[in-house]
């Protein structure tokens, strides 16, 4: 398989790469809210401050460290730090 690898995301926030019509790899990407569920932070996409459960609830180190003890309100799940995501000039 030769040619030029294409990057695209899908409506579903899949990852798709394909090489002319061929799909090569796909997977979805992790959903990036912009501020804290709790207190409505801002936490851009770079944010070291953002903590998510696995159905990717978002709170801030503030609300998670502090009422919210490291559990999430919605589904009792562990609150871990999210990825962050380098800013680009398309995002």
């Amino acid at each position: 398989m030769t040619g030029l690898i294409q990057a695209h995301m899908d409506f579903r926030r899949h990852l798709t790469y394909k090489v002319g019509s061929q799909i090569i790899f796909s997977m979805p990407m992790l959903l990036m809210k912009p501020q804290c569920e709790r207190c409505d932070k801002p936490l851009p996409k770079h944010s070291e401050q953002a903590f998510i459960c696995s159905y990717e609830c978002t709170f801030c180190a503030e609300c998670t460290t502090g009422p919210l003890q490291h559990r999430c309100p919605n589904c009792g799940g562990n609150l871990q730090p999210r990825p962050s995501r380098v800013e680009t000039a398309e995002s």
